[in-house]
């Protein structure tokens, strides 16, 4: 019978995993275009590009984030209890 309380007891605390991995995952995401936005500016520095003919890349980037963003935020409405 302890068996099978255990077993239970190891399903419910499985089912309450989820939290905690969206406030990662948001986390996670607001690193995306900071790293992003990094690496472009040490291409740039490296190739010997001005930071103000590389300012449309940094817009890219954050548009790019922005949507990929707004995609999770919008599947995690959508697949909500």
């Amino acid at each position: 019978m302890n068996f099978f309380k255990l077993k239970i007891n190891k399903l419910k605390l499985k089912k309450n995993t989820f939290q905690p991995i969206e406030g990662i995952m948001f986390r996670l995401l607001f690193l995306l275009p900071v790293i992003l936005c990094i690496i472009w500016y040490f291409f740039l520095k490296q190739n010997g590009v001005p930071i103000k003919q590389g300012k449309k890349g940094f817009i890219y980037i954050l548009a790019f984030s922005a949507l990929v963003l707004g995609f999770f935020i919008l599947m995690i409405q959508v697949t909500q209890n």
